[in-house]
């Protein structure tokens, strides 16, 4: 039997609008850039974050598993679909008398989980699913912790690319080499520090859930586990 922690639901979130928090800590290196420009890239950036380092984990809220049912729908939280969206699906598990980890699913999209084997009769218990979220391109509220931790990560990520930019008052081509190095250096230390605290026996591997082309043109999923 596999353990974890306690299930950590969205809802539970300190959450904080990060374009107005970062504003401080940019401005001033982007001397003549209109802020909503900045704001853009800040929403970008983070989820550029998000995808790339998988750091912001939640668990989805339980669901019933049904007789004969291969499909289930991944749903963030009732309203919160339309600020947050689900950028990989991290580990399934099964919580019957024991909790056991599963391993036979696939996605026919990044909103749908489906069984091989569908339940029998028998089989009752709850899906538990923890997955990878990202905010939608007009969201503009993450974590609190986050936020907190990735400040200076958001920085370089947006200096880099809006001093990359040619033949503006903000143009600057060494400073944006430098911070894009810096921006690279810790999401590549980030991904490993994700991917140490993700291995308990299994490692839960850095590829896509998505490879190859199933059935109705959609993206076919490979296991979501790899054993090392």
């Amino acid at each position: 039997m596999s353990t974890r922690p306690r299930p950590n639901y969205l809802s539970d979130a300190t959450m904080v609008d990060f374009e107005a928090g970062i504003m401080p800590y940019v401005v001033t290196d982007l001397p003549g850039c209109p802020d909503p420009l900045i704001k853009q890239f800040a929403r970008e950036t983070v989820r550029e974050i998000c995808e790339d380092t998988l750091q912001w984990q939640i668990e989805l809220w339980p669901m019933s598993l049904i007789k004969s049912q291969n499909d289930y729908d991944l749903v963030i939280e009732d309203d919160s679909d339309d600020c947050y969206e689900i950028e990989k699906v991290m580990e399934v598990w099964v919580k019957g008398s024991q909790k056991t980890a599963l391993r036979d699913y696939y996605l026919p999209s990044f909103n749908q989980l489906f069984l091989t084997g569908a339940p029998g009769a028998t089989e009752a218990g709850k899906l538990e699913i923890r997955v990878a979220i990202k905010p939608k391109p007009a969201s503009k509220k993450i974590e609190e912790r986050f936020f907190n931790e990735w400040i200076q990560l958001i920085r370089f990520g947006i200096l880099y690319k809006l001093k990359a930019q040619p033949s503006k008052t903000w143009t600057d081509a060494q400073g944006a080499a430098f911070y894009r190095s810096e921006y690279q250096r810790e999401t590549s230390e980030m991904e490993a520090q994700r991917i140490l605290k993700d291995t308990t026996g299994v490692l839960i591997a850095s590829f896509s859930n998505f490879s190859g082309t199933g059935a109705g043109g959609g993206r076919r999923a490979i296991s979501g586990n790899v054993t090392i």
